[in-house]
């Protein structure tokens, strides 16, 4: 990804997309480690799993159709659980807690 610009639509783009290849990497790293993760999100924004497919949309005002996206072609979204919390270290993000799945 190559995106320029400080606060732009393209760099947002990148910001969730990399959040959402971030997610699938951590579940990758939960399944193969069977050890919980909690995963730190982007500035607003509220991840969602579809399908094969990680989504990570923006909560920012005006910016409600922005979103990113990862494609789990290693099917391990089947290995892991999601819970989506607050983040404990900064107000306005989310974090991600991987478990595996037993």
């Amino acid at each position: 990804m190559l995106a320029i610009g400080k606060e732009s639509v393209p760099v947002r783009i990148a910001e969730l997309t990399a959040g959402a290849e971030a997610i699938l990497f951590a579940c990758q790293e939960v399944a193969n480690e069977k050890k919980t993760l909690l995963l730190r999100l982007p500035l607003k924004c509220q991840p969602t799993v579809l399908n094969n497919k990680v989504y990570l949309r923006s909560l920012i005002e005006g910016e409600h159709d922005i979103r990113g996206f990862g494609a789990d072609t290693k099917n391990v979204l089947t290995k892991v659980k999601l819970i989506e919390t607050l983040n404990p270290g900064a107000r306005g993000y989310r974090a991600i807690r991987i478990k595996p799945k037993i």
